[in-house]
């Protein structure tokens, strides 16, 4: 006789257990649900799987992880700042930064041997995209990178450069140099400090103990011997010099290799053509004027683009026509292309690279105070009137403007007011014409002239 599978009593042929009432048809056995369940969640996890391995990691930026990101596993990409090599714990440590901030990487043991092993140890300057398992903590932002796939590096492509034209603007570029070997000295146990000089200057090659352990010892090199240097830009105390990330970026050259600063060109570069490094000879018209401290910045422009003339205080006055250098004059010159600010200027290595061309043709045209606003910002203007108060400051001298129509404070800094023709007339009830850039100083316009002999006194 069967049994009811409810109770386990028997049970009539029948449809319905007459003990406790279950149907005795279409019941399944449990063993079947069991395997039937088993196979459901198999499937179930290996779809998961399937979905979880086709899904892209997702890509931050450091600014954008907070703790919520905590474990997580995800992408950064960013500029190699530092890299360090801890022998005794093997590991690889480096920072990576974005335009947003900056984070700590790490790779331990394995991983970091196997980066070691393939040749793909990230450097300071090198462009990486890496993924990783997040760590957020109140004082700790890091990753660490479980696989060796899991980082792409791209190193960057050196370009050739004379020492002078190695600027902060430079920071994290990548470099050539070729230049004599000056000294060596070790500041402190782990880092290397190599003095190079060209005929343009002097900078510093920093090779440290991590690239040391990676890459091996740098070669001998002979006092005054001259050496190639592939490395990148970093700043010390706010002072740039070079980082060598591996000891085969020092190339020691044939003893005859001679350095020589390039002469002058013989040919005209387009202003939009001269290159950063190179020294280029070059015309434009003067289209704009600053004075600073140490000397004066002129902005040479031509069809294809302007760059900055840049003339030192003690050079000024040593160029023949100087004053004619004013906005429009028509201006040759050669130099040192550089990078400052972002932007390319050239310093000429003495007052024959200048050469008046043209003098200027512009009219200036006299403008009223009363017309000053603050549209005028930043833009040149010519005032004419008469002072009506001076006040001389260990930097030059503040005077009043009267024009009739309003008046306006003149700021005349010292190395402007050298160059001023009949300076020691400036006096009360003196008429005099000023060109100069319109500034804003505590809610008031003033005009501030860049060139000594922009200012006339009548």
């Amino acid at each position: 006789m069967p049994l009811c599978p409810s109770c386990g009593r028997p049970a009539d042929a029948g449809n319905t257990c007459p003990h406790c009432g279950a149907s005795l048809t279409l019941r399944l056995p449990l063993k079947i649900l069991r395997y039937a369940s088993l196979v459901l969640a198999v499937s179930g996890f290996i779809a998961l799987l399937y979905m979880v391995q086709g899904a892209p990691v997702p890509q931050l930026k450091v600014s954008t992880i907070s703790a919520v990101n905590n474990l997580a596993y995800v992408a950064l990409a960013g500029r190699v700042t530092q890299a360090h090599y801890n022998a005794e714990q093997q590991s690889l440590s480096f920072q990576v930064l974005d335009d947003t901030g900056e984070i700590a990487v790490t790779a331990f043991r394995a991983e970091a041997e196997a980066l070691i092993a393939a040749g793909r140890v990230p450097a300071v300057g090198d462009a990486v995209t890496v993924a990783g398992t997040l760590r957020v903590r109140d004082d700790f932002l890091g990753l660490t990178l479980n696989t060796v796939e899991a980082l792409s590096l791209t190193s960057p492509t050196p370009t050739p450069l004379l020492i002078n034209a190695i600027t902060p603007d430079l920071e994290l570029h990548a470099i050539e140099i070729t230049a004599r070997f000056i000294e060596s000295r070790e500041p402190f146990p782990g880092l290397v400090l190599l003095t190079l000089q060209d005929a343009t200057g002097v900078i510093e090659v920093a090779f440290d103990e991590s690239a040391r352990l990676l890459t091996g010892d740098l070669p001998l090199l002979p006092p005054e011997s001259v050496v190639r240097v592939r490395g990148i830009v970093t700043l010390f105390k706010e002072r740039p010099q070079v980082t060598l990330t591996s000891n085969r970026h020092l190339e020691l050259l044939p003893p005859d290799t001679v350095l020589e600063l390039a002469t002058e060109p013989t040919t005209l570069t387009p202003l939009a053509a001269a290159q950063l490094g190179a020294v280029a000879k070059v015309a434009g018209e003067i289209t704009a004027v600053e004075s600073f401290s140490t000397g004066f910045r002129f902005t040479l422009s031509d069809d294809t683009g302007s760059i900055a003339l840049v003339v030192p205080l003690k050079m000024y006055p040593e160029i023949s026509g100087t004053a004619d250098l004013r906005l429009g004059a028509q201006v040759e010159a050669y130099g040192l292309v550089s990078l400052f600010n972002g932007e390319r200027e050239i310093a000429p290595p003495a007052a024959t690279a200048v050469i008046l061309r043209q003098p200027s043709a512009l009219t200036r045209t006299v403008t009223s105070i009363a017309e000053l606003t603050l549209s005028h910002l930043r833009q040149t203007v010519t005032l004419s009137g008469t002072i009506t108060a001076i006040d001389s400051f260990s930097s030059g001298k503040r005077l009043t403007l009267d024009d009739g129509t309003g008046s306006i404070t003149v700021l005349i800094w010292s190395n402007v007011l050298a160059y001023v023709p009949d300076a020691a007339r400036l006096t009360r009830e003196q008429t005099v014409t000023l060109t100069g850039r319109v500034e804003h100083y505590r809610g008031q316009l003033e005009l501030v002239p860049q060139l000594g002999f922009d200012v006339t006194v009548h």
